[in-house]
């Protein structure tokens, strides 16, 4: 480096440790190690001075005790002397970490400061460390790893708003800087946020103008009753099992390879998550079942063929939970290697630990997390508990994982009747072979005489057992050299026989036969095989890694920083259960009540989608990267609540959206922007963009034409002849190209968007544009909200798009009636679209509008398109496409595309 370039480095660096001391002097706060430099060398240099016994040039720099020993170079560090501290000159010259970038200047600079004021540490350090992890104080004082507790409730002012618990710490929030709540919502604004809030639907005019009605005579009583007929919704269990499916990494394929296998039974998992938040189940409950679904119906003494129906069906529905072990990619059906099984592995963990914990445990796999308080051992800690399920060494394909529902019963009579459709096979097969004989007496018959004995014996001679003079003799003979059971067709005209078709009748009997066996019911889900003594598959610690690599053995158990103030080991072995019970016993430890992170986690993710924004921003990362809580005693006094109160969802719903906080505006303003330019004090509500799968079940809503059918198999997604993926029937021929054959779905492509397949590589094209995850990745932690021209593209020109408008038109037509004027019609179309009434303004221009596009369409003559199918034959009437041209700018306007 130049000696100037250097001088200026230094310059700054000094500039920068005088800026330290200068906040330091200000805070009256000496730096020490544990707090200030700790953090930056265990991120940076833990990992070869000190972690898993590793001392490179024999230096330690986990204490600060072992810095000022030093390693084969002497001390690292020298207290208060800065310029004769080898750390410090290493680290500014670039030369550690090695093989990295050079470390900030502001983060040197701390260092230094520390060195500067004698290389102090906060409490004494211990005599000697391990190998393994050492956790500070600090780290355990983390607020996310602390115990729950209720906190007191705020008083309100007498003048305030607000109307319970939430708005009591949301407004001492605000008063401390300096804000004040702002007014409540208009009531049509609170249905319409509300119902898509809750359900994902726009609410009807007639259901506007009830609750309006109502509001009048009793606001308090009018919000309840319309929050409840919400709740009470089936659309409510699709709209909130969606958010759910993102944390799960819910998808219809396998993923990981180009291949992407569909699951064909993935979504009685997705049907499962649906009726278990319709029915309000316990989250708690919910929580056991998708990780121990299995274990719980051993513990009842469940199975296919217990007594009563009930029991079926509970079976299958424990069953059917533990889907949520499966959703992670798993490229094992296609490429099934050590590396493959090992990757699904990980992934499971990964969803595992930000839908339960909210921490990314997933970044400890290769080493200790560098910056949370969490080891590598506890990432193998949590994968012991489920590494019986998965047995990497007798791993199971996907296909081998699904269960059968059948009962013995079924079972045996399936056997019955496959029994006998083998008569009728057996038959058949023994016509077939008089039909075969008889066409090749007749073939021979048609040869010399001195050839035919030979000619019968090679064609009668196995395939693999024939002479090379028998397979030369035959291919000079080739109506004989292809006769066989399936080419009988191609001999039937040349001899005026109708063999094939009898065989035809024959296959069809028995296939028919066989079409009356009990349906047999698969379900994808997480097993583990019966344990035998010794036979509980050992989980290693990898070294960085590396699967191929193992080293100490671990046992089943929780996050390790926990252990001062709860149990954190599991039992390898439950005597109980036919399996291990460990997946039971992490899903009890995780919903005893005291956990600190699980309801905290829960209902963050849950005022995040009322808000827009977590309480904690960073919803899948608790840890020191996250973000800290904008209102931590509001998220503590919410986690308590909600599982005093029984777990319940609903419940929460109602409590957060009563709230003012809830209830309030959200228009903005300069001097609120000023002050919380972010709006994390809550001042206002947020204005919140639809996500993709509610933006197309609102197109479907508004245009009449949403299928409200609850559960059942996946809708299917296809590639069209342009490329676009699209909903329909697959119509691709054996190369991979589109054939343009069209199957109708009978109405199933207009199915709510929760029910559409979800294929790794085929995302619907508006649920790509408006940033629905693809599940490429293990699962989705939250979704992005991105604001590029291709969604105003997709909104202006998409074939889809148009066919909607459309749809609009011909139910404002129908609604409206055939003698109503056009502002009527315009009117009816504000109503569906947005919930209000348009302005006589607004009303006008619109009028003003479609006459002069059926102006344009009665020159210009066109049909209706569609998105998938057969073209019109006729020309559509021009009064229609007018109304279809305004009903397109509804529907992309920012007031149907955004909530107030």
């Amino acid at each position: 480096m130049h000696p100037e370039s250097l001088q200026a480095r230094h310059c700054f660096a000094a500039l920068v440790v005088f800026s330290f001391f200068a906040t330091v002097g200000a805070t009256a706060a000496t730096p020490v190690f544990e707090k200030d430099v700790r953090p930056i060398l265990k991120e940076h240099c833990f990992h070869c001075h000190g972690e898993g016994g590793e001392t490179k040039g024999g230096l330690d720099v986990r204490l600060s005790r072992f810095l000022q020993e030093g390693g084969d170079s002497g001390p690292a560090v020298v207290a208060g002397d800065a310029a004769k501290s080898h750390l410090l000159e290493m680290l500014k010259s670039g030369e550690m970490p090695k093989e990295k970038p050079r470390l900030p200047d502001a983060e040197i600079a701390k260092i230094e400061a520390w060195i500067l004021a004698g290389a102090k540490t906060a409490r004494p350090e211990p005599e000697s460390l391990g190998p393994g992890p050492v956790f500070t104080q600090e780290e355990r004082a983390w607020w996310s790893l602390q115990p729950i507790a209720r906190p007191a409730v705020p008083e309100l002012a007498a003048k305030s708003p607000g109307r319970n618990p939430i708005d009591a710490f949301v407004a001492r929030k605000l008063a401390e800087n300096e804000l004040a709540f702002s007014p409540e919502a208009e009531p049509a604004t609170l249905i319409r946020r509300a119902s898509f809030d809750l359900t994902g639907l726009p609410p009807k005019p007639e259901a506007v103008d009830a609750f309006v009605a109502a509001w009048n005579n009793d606001p308090d009583a009018a919000f309840a009753t319309m929050i409840d007929e919400l709740l009470a919704s089936t659309a409510y269990g699709e709209r909130w099992g969606r958010h759910w499916l993102d944390v799960a990494g819910y998808a219809d394929s396998d993923g990981y390879t180009d291949r992407d296998l569909e699951r064909a039974h993935a979504w009685k998992y997705r049907d499962y998550v649906i009726a278990a938040l319709n029915n309000d189940k316990p989250f708690d409950q919910f929580v056991r079942e998708q990780l121990a679904g299995d274990e719980i119906a051993a513990q009842l003494g469940l199975h296919p063929d217990s007594p009563t129906e009930a029991e079926k069906a509970r079976y299958a529905e424990l069953l059917s939970a533990t889907g949520f072990l499966r959703m992670a990619p798993d490229g094992t059906g296609a490429m099934n290697d050590l590396a493959a099984r090992n990757a699904t592995i990980t992934d499971t963990l990964k969803i595992v630990s930000t839908a339960f914990y909210g921490m990314t445990i997933q970044c400890a796999e290769c080493h200790d997390h560098r910056y949370d308080p969490i080891s590598q051992a506890d990432f193998y800690r949590l994968r012991a508990v489920f590494e019986p399920g998965f047995d990497p060494q007798n791993w199971r394909r996907p296909a081998q994982r699904l269960v059968s529902l059948q009962t013995k019963e079924d079972k045996a009579r399936a056997a019955e009747i496959e029994a006998e459709a083998k008569k009728v096979d057996e038959a058949r097969l023994k016509k077939q072979e008089e039909f075969i004989t008889e066409v090749l007496e007749k073939e021979l018959a048609k040869r010399d005489e001195a050839i035919r004995d030979e000619l019968r014996t090679a064609y009668r001679t196995e395939v693999k057992e024939r002479t090379p003079e028998q397979v030369a003799l035959l291919k000079q003979h080739p109506t004989i050299l292809k006769l066989s059971g399936g080419s009988l067709y191609l001999y039937d005209t040349t001899y005026k026989t109708k063999h094939a078709a009898t065989l035809k009748e024959m296959a069809d009997e028995a296939a028919k036969i066989r079409a009356t066996k009990p349906e047999v019911e698969m379900v994808q889900a997480f097993t583990e095989l019966p344990k035998e003594p010794g036979a509980v598959p050992a989980t290693h610690l990898f070294h960085r890694g590396d699967f191929e690599s193992p080293k100490e053995e671990v046992q089943p158990g929780d996050l390790s920083v926990l252990a001062g103030w709860r149990t954190t080991d599991l039992p390898e072995n439950t005597a109980a259960l036919p399996t291990t019970g460990r997946r039971l016993a992490l899903a009890e430890a995780l919903t005893d009540g005291r956990h600190p992170l699980l309801a905290r986690n829960i209902v963050n993710r849950v005022w995040m989608h009322h808000f827009g924004t977590g309480l904690v921003k960073s919803v899948a990362d608790f840890g020191a990267l996250g973000e800290k809580p904008s209102h931590p005693e509001l998220l503590d006094w919410l986690a308590t609540e909600f599982m005093e109160s029984g777990w319940s969802l609903k419940r929460l719903h109602r409590l957060v959206m009563s709230s003012h906080t809830w209830r309030q505006a959200s228009k903005r303003d300069a001097e609120r922007d000023r002050i919380d330019p972010d709006n994390r004090l809550l001042s206002r509500q947020n204005q919140r963009r639809l996500e993709a799968e509610t933006l197309r079940d609102a197109l479907l809503a508004v245009s009449g034409k949403l299928n409200p059918k609850v559960a059942g198999e996946p809708v299917p997604v296809m590639r069209n002849p342009e490329g676009q993926v699209v909903i329909g029937i697959d119509n691709t021929d054996s190369a991979g190209r589109p054939s343009g054959k069209y199957e109708s779905l009978g109405g199933e492509e207009y199915r709510r968007s929760v029910y559409v397949q979800v294929r790794r590589s085929r995302p619907l094209e508006m649920f790509a544009a408006f940033d629905a995850p693809a599940m490429t990745d293990a699962n989705c932690e939250i979704r992005p909200i991105t604001t590029v021209s291709p969604q105003s593209l997709l909104l202006m020109n998409n074939l889809g798009m148009r066919e909607h408008a459309q749809d609009f038109a011909l139910r404002l037509e129908k609604e409206c009636g055939e003698k109503a004027d056009l502002g009527a019609k315009a009117e009816r179309a504000w109503r569906v679209a947005f919930g209000r009434k348009p302005s006589e303004t607004e009303r006008a221009k619109a009028v003003e509008f479609v006459k002069a596009q059926t102006a344009y369409y009665t020159e210009n003559p066109a049909k209706f398109e569609h998105a998938v199918g057969p073209a019109e034959e006729e020309n559509a009437p021009a009064e229609t496409l007018g109304l279809a041209a305004l009903c397109h700018a509804l529907m992309s306007a920012n007031e149907f595309l955004y909530l107030d």
